[in-house]
């Protein structure tokens, strides 16, 4: 038996990917044209199994995300090995990823004696490190008899996320029962969403 094979395949992903997402295209052919099995195995300490699973279609297979690697912190690099099997011989092959040339394996079968080859995948997970900061802080005062749905009087407010990882969602937090008075419109503008009336304090830190 003979086989093509590959450098290692590195393949780069945000840790937000959702499940199922492909993140490469597994392709070997069999020269007795036998039917063909596809496993996944770790190769080092992390998780692989539980993070990533192997689709098979017919003679043919993608890698894919089996569940949101926000839970698997701070593991940021995933190291596993692809093997093919017709029963008979076995031998783990090289993947490619969306970007690079097409990696395929061909067996010409000379004999029926088992080979083994290992070719490593790895999936480099880019993890979301810093929170966002806002720019700076701001002070408005309202009336109490304000309607419910009143836009406070502050300037447009952002975010800045250090890392450009993922995307911001904008929510109220604060002391006290901030957060029961005081929301944010679609608009992300701080608004009034409870009578001030019924607040039992004069001044809020709303966050």
């Amino acid at each position: 038996m003979s086989l093509v094979t590959g450098s290692p395949i590195n393949v780069t992903i945000s840790e937000n990917t959702l499940p199922a997402a492909v993140l490469a295209e597994i392709s070997a052919t069999d020269g007795d044209s036998d039917s063909l099995v596809y496993t996944l195995s770790r190769a080092d300490s992390s998780n692989a199994e539980e993070y990533f699973y192997v689709d098979q279609i017919g003679n043919n297979a993608t890698l894919r995300v089996r569940q949101l690697l926000t839970s698997d912190r701070p593991t940021a690099v995933y190291r596993m090995r692809i093997t093919v099997s017709d029963g008979v011989n076995t031998v783990r092959i090289p993947t490619r990823g969306k970007t690079i040339p097409s990696i395929s394996s061909r067996s010409h079968c000379t004999s029926r004696l088992p080979v083994l080859i290992s070719s490593l995948f790895l999936v480099n997970v880019l993890r979301d490190q810093f929170p966002p900061i806002f720019s700076q802080n701001y002070t408005t005062v309202v009336l109490e008899n304000v309607t419910v749905g009143h836009v406070l009087s502050v300037p447009k407010f952002r975010a800045v996320d250090p890392d450009l990882r993922g995307e911001l969602v904008y929510r109220v937090i604060g002391d006290g029962m901030a957060p029961v008075f005081f929301g944010l419109n679609e608009a992300n503008k701080p608004r009034v969403v409870q009578p001030l009336t019924l607040a039992p304090r004069d001044q809020y830190k709303v966050c």
